[in-house]
């Protein structure tokens, strides 16, 4: 296989990007995520990428909930902020004005919009795990454009 050319075309895939906030009270954190689609309508279910290897992969999996918060372009710090691992940078949510879920998962207030997920799935095809989770609660607080990976100098593919 032409390497090159498989890294040129995968980065064509268009990507969201999305501050994704899991665990609770003082174990809560957030990571920015990419690798996220929705599955199915009924139930309305959601597949998201995470690395196993992470603070993040292991609240999702001990509390079973996670929520994608939808940011404007505007909002790319944060983000940018949320790639940093929490050894280095300690609580990433700190400061940020947050409000729980009925599932006890932090929602971030400056989200143009955020889906709470309960997981219902995991699997483990490759280097990143699968959540597969169903949508439990939503809010659409505004009708800002969301940021997409495109918007950005940064790649997550290939």
């Amino acid at each position: 296989m032409d390497e090159k050319a498989r890294k040129a075309a995968l980065r064509l895939v268009p990507y969201g990007l999305y501050a994704v906030t899991c665990g609770q009270g003082d174990q809560a954190n957030g990571f920015t995520a990419s690798w996220l689609t929705q599955c199915s309508f009924d139930p309305p279910l959601l597949v998201l990428g995470v690395q196993p290897h992470t603070t993040s992969y292991q609240l999702i999996k001990e509390g079973g909930c996670f929520v994608v918060n939808f940011v404007d372009p505007e909002q790319a710090a944060l983000l940018q902020m949320l790639l940093k691992p929490v050894a280095r940078v300690g609580n990433k949510l700190a400061g940020q004005e947050i409000v729980t879920g009925q599932t006890g998962v932090p929602i971030l207030q400056q989200a143009v919009a955020w889906l709470e997920c309960r997981v219902v799935a995991e699997s483990q095809p490759g280097d990143h795990a699968l959540f597969v989770a169903e949508v439990v609660e939503a809010g659409r607080p505004s009708d800002r454009r969301p940021l997409v990976l495109s918007d950005t100098p940064w790649t997550y593919a290939g």
